[in-house]
């Protein structure tokens, strides 16, 4: 709460009756939720910066989450993507 673009990771047991456990992504602000799927994507080794329609994904038979937490923030106020489109 409070922190620009931030976002959590947890592993959360018994949230509700018929589900065990579950990998909640909560986000200070829509981009810090986005910024939270993205490193999951990473971390499970899908770049999340390629197109994903074009990229050949490593097919794992399982995919495992640790249990407990995760939380990250940009350590500056303003970020961005620059693509370089001059030829």
């Amino acid at each position: 709460e409070g922190v620009w673009e931030a976002y959590l990771q947890v592993v959360v047991e018994d949230p509700e009756p018929g589900v065990s456990r579950a990998l909640v992504i909560a986000g200070a602000d829509k981009r810090g939720t986005i910024y939270g799927l993205y490193d999951l994507a990473e971390r499970a080794g899908v770049s999340p910066w390629a197109w994903w329609a074009d990229v050949p994904v490593r097919v794992r038979p399982e995919l495992h989450v640790a249990p407990g937490s995760s939380a990250d923030w940009p350590r500056v106020k303003y970020r961005g993507i620059f693509i370089n489109d001059e030829k």
